[in-house]
C-alpha cells in the first residue's frame, strides 16, 4: 500500500491536541507531572508540489475537450456533463489561485460579476471559504466567461430536470440534477492518466492543488511587476510561503534582466558573453 507522508501542519496539530491530553490528565490527577509524556516528533521534511509548463496546460485542455466530445458522441450524458463540469473547473482554478476546497465550496451569491475599483475598472471577485477562513480573491477577467457558461448550463438543466434554480444559495459546481458536486479527484485523475501529465520529470504526482500553483507560477511569470504581498493576500498565503514554494523561478523572474546586464556589459568591453548564441553578431 501506498504510504502518505504527513504534512508538518498536520504533524503540529497532533501534537498539540496529545500535549493538551496529557496536561489535562496532570491537572485531574490521573498522572504526576514527572509522568507528563513530552511530545515533539522530527520534523517533517517539506517538498514543493508539482504544477504544469504552459506546453503541458495546453495539452491537458485539449485531452479534457476531447474527453467531452466522446462522451457526447457516445451519448453518455452524465458522463459529458461530468466532464465539462471539470474543464471549466480547470480554467477557473488556473485563473484564480483557489484551493480546492475554497473553489468546490463557492456558491453564486459569492460572486461579485462587475466590482468596480477606485480606478473605475472592473474586476470579478469571488469570495471563498475554506475549513476556518474566509476571504475574497480578485480572479482573472477571463473566470467571468468560465463561470457564466456553467450559469447557463444550471439554468438549462433546471428547466430540463424540473428543479428550483436561482442562482444564489446553489453551488457552482452541482450535477444535472442542481446537487453538489463534492469532489473532481477520480475524474481529474483519469484525465492526467490519458494525457500522460501524471507525473512531472521529478517523479511528483500531480493533483488539482497543481492548479493553484499554475496559477502563481504565471502571475510571478508574467504577471505586470506582480507585488508577491499582494499575490500572497489574493492567495489566503503569506510571502514567506510564495517565496519558499518559488523560489525555483527566481532565475526565470530575473532572466530578462541578468541577460540583459551581462549583453550590456559585453557591448561596452566588445566580448562576447559565454554561451551567446547570437554568433558575435551585434547586440
Amino acid at each position: 500500500f501506498p504510504v502518505t507522508i504527513a504534512r508538518s501542519s498536520t504533524v503540529n496539530n497532533e501534537e498539540t491536541v496529545l500535549r493538551s491530553v496529557f496536561k489535562f490528565a496532570v491537572m485531574k490527577g490521573y498522572i504526576s507531572a514527572g509522568e507528563m509524556v513530552q511530545v515533539k516528533t522530527p520534523r517533517v521534511s517539506w517538498t514543493a508540489r508539482s504544477t504544469f509548463s504552459e506546453r503541458e496546460f495546453m495539452k491537458l485542455l485539449a485531452i479534457a475537450r476531447r474527453r467531452i466530445k466522446e462522451a457526447e458522441d457516445a451519448k453518455r450524458e452524465r458522463e459529458a456533463y461530468l466532464r465539462f463540469l471539470l474543464y471549466q473547473y480547470i480554467l477557473i482554478a488556473s485563473n484564480c489561485g483557489a484551493r480546492v476546497t475554497e473553489l468546490m465550496n463557492i456558491r453564486w451569491r459569492d460572486i461579485e460579476w462587475h466590482a468596480k475599483g477606485i480606478d473605475g475598472s472592473e474586476s470579478i471577485i469571488i469570495s471563498v471559504a475554506g475549513k476556518s477562513k474566509s476571504r475574497e480573491l480578485v480572479a482573472n477577467d477571463s473566470c467571468r466567461e468560465y463561470l457564466t457558461r456553467l450559469l447557463e448550463r444550471q439554468k438549462a438543466n433546471a428547466e430540463k430536470y424540473g428543479f428550483e434554480f436561482k442562482a444564489h444559495d446553489e453551488c457552482v459546481f452541482s450535477d444535472m440534477r442542481g446537487r453538489k458536486i463534492h469532489s473532481f479527484k477520480a475524474n481529474f485523475e483519469n484525465l492526467m492518466e490519458e494525457a500522460g501529465l501524471t507525473r512531472d520529470n521529478k517523479g511528483l504526482k500531480r493533483s488539482l492543488g497543481s492548479l493553484r500553483i499554475y496559477y502563481c507560477t504565471l502571475r510571478l511569470l508574467k504577471g505586470d511587476n506582480v507585488d508577491l504581498y499582494d499575490l500572497a493576500l489574493n492567495m489566503g498565503t503569506s510571502v514567506a510561503m510564495l517565496q519558499r514554494t518559488y523560489s525555483r523561478l527566481t532565475a526565470r523572474l530575473k532572466a530578462h534582466k541578468i541577460k540583459k546586464a551581462a549583453y550590456k556589459r559585453a557591448k561596452n568591453s566588445g566580448q562576447t558573453v559565454a554561451g551567446d548564441t547570437t554568433g558575435g553578431e551585434k547586440i
